[in-house]
């Protein structure tokens, strides 16, 4: 029927591209569980009397316990683990979702060992992009926030280390300690640890053996780096800036600043869009290198106002490492160095969402799966990487001792 004036068509001729209509749905009916069963017969031996029984075929051989007769495979694994560390879903909700799902009736505990056993399976890769980040990133991007574990110490573990050590956890396990999620990380590739403290020893010891440029706050754990290889975060000086403006001697020192900060960036975009080349941006931030350190200087003498004069002089401490990444433009890529630490910061939002979730972790075991999955999600992410595939090779690939995948960026 006509949709302009009603009349009936007697021969329908279609004109144009017929409009497209799609419905995307699970066919439930495929959503099956494969049980596997391996009968492994027992023999007696006429001469002495034992009873000797088959080994477990290596295919199953790494899920099998002490007298275990019900296992679960890679992909029952990679669901679970996909469930818990990158939905950050309960365990309660865990077992509930693969009873409704899949029909598969689970304990909370078997949750728990499926985090444990992916932990492990994952422990390789995320090895492989901590040596990969210290050996061939240009520049690094590290950060901490607060973490919650409420039993037991947390490990800080040495690169190459898969064996939790006493002499790898700092401080007496103790329910009230305040542990720290850290990363080390770039545009790519992520790698975190939860650790004991925020201190000098975890941040050499996550920047062993590093020489490029390291991207960071002002805390006080990364005094140690030198400053021709250190990138203070520009996002945080911004805020120490504002923050000089809250006392009155403060104020036309904080107003300087932060026009000189917002020229600066004018012509970080341009050297970003290409309309700026690298040496005359060097060139162009000389003078306000000038001014700001000028400014500095300017507070750090006001004797009328202590916090003024406090915060100028720690900003003037650490004045050498403002503009490291303009010694590392190139004419093509622009900026070799960025100069904040956004990278490391956005690494972290998983991990803070977890937290508040779940409110931490219980067990040096379940840190290691919190830390490692978190290294998949953000560089999988970042590489646009299938999450769930990753897991489910890892897992195949540690059940049958096969290489696992790798997080590191194919182009590198």
């Amino acid at each position: 029927m006509c949709e302009g004036c009603g009349q009936r068509f007697i021969e329908v001729s279609p004109c144009g591209e017929p409009r497209r209509v799609q419905v995307t749905d699970f066919a439930f009916k495929d959503m099956r569980v494969v049980v596997s069963e391996y009968r492994m017969h027992r023999v007696l031996c006429e001469r002495c009397g034992e009873v000797s029984c088959a080994s477990v075929p290596e295919a199953i051989a790494a899920l099998c316990g002490r007298g275990a007769v019900h296992i679960f495979g890679p992909k029952v694994h990679a669901v679970m683990a996909y469930f818990s560390g990158v939905c950050r879903m309960s365990r309660s909700r865990i077992v509930s979702l693969m009873k409704e799902l899949f029909g598969i009736r689970i304990a909370l505990g078997t949750v728990s060992q499926a985090e444990g056993r992916m932990a492990q399976a994952l422990s390789l890769p995320e090895q492989e992009a901590l040596r990969y980040l210290k050996e061939h990133a240009p520049s690094v991007h590290i950060d901490e926030t607060g973490w919650i574990e409420h039993v037991g110490g947390c490990a800080l573990l040495a690169p190459g280390e898969t064996e939790l050590t006493d002499d790898a956890i700092f401080g007496e396990p103790s329910e009230s300690a305040h542990p720290w999620l850290w990363t080390l990380a770039s545009p790519e590739l992520a790698v975190f640890r939860i650790l004991q403290r925020r201190t000098q020893l975890c941040a050499k010891i996550l920047l062993d053996d590093f020489t490029g440029i390291t991207v960071s706050d002002r805390a006080g754990c990364y005094a140690f780096i030198k400053a021709s290889l250190h990138q203070v975060c520009w996002a945080h000086l911004i805020r120490d800036f504002k923050a000089l403006g809250q006392w009155a001697q403060g104020k036309k020192i904080s107003r300087g600043l932060l026009r000189l900060s917002k020229k600066l960036f004018i012509l970080i975009s341009r050297v970003r869009d290409g309309t700026l080349y690298s040496f005359e941006f060097t060139r162009a931030i000389e003078p306000i290198q000038n001014k700001i350190r000028t400014l500095l200087e300017q507070g750090k003498t006001q004797s009328a106002c202590e916090p003024t004069a406090r915060k100028c002089a720690s900003l003037l401490r650490a004045q050498d490492s403002f503009f490291t990444f303009a010694a590392y433009l190139d004419i093509e890529q622009g900026l070799l160095v960025e100069p904040t630490n956004n990278c490391a910061e956005r690494s972290l939002r998983h991990g803070v969402i977890w937290r508040k979730i779940s409110h931490g972790t219980k067990s040096n075991r379940g840190s290691r799966f919190a830390e490692r999955m978190m290294s998949v999600v953000y560089s999988c992410n970042a590489q646009a990487k299938n999450t769930f595939q990753f897991l489910l090779h890892a897992m195949g690939a540690w059940i049958s001792g096969l290489t696992p995948p790798s997080l590191i960026p194919q182009h590198a």
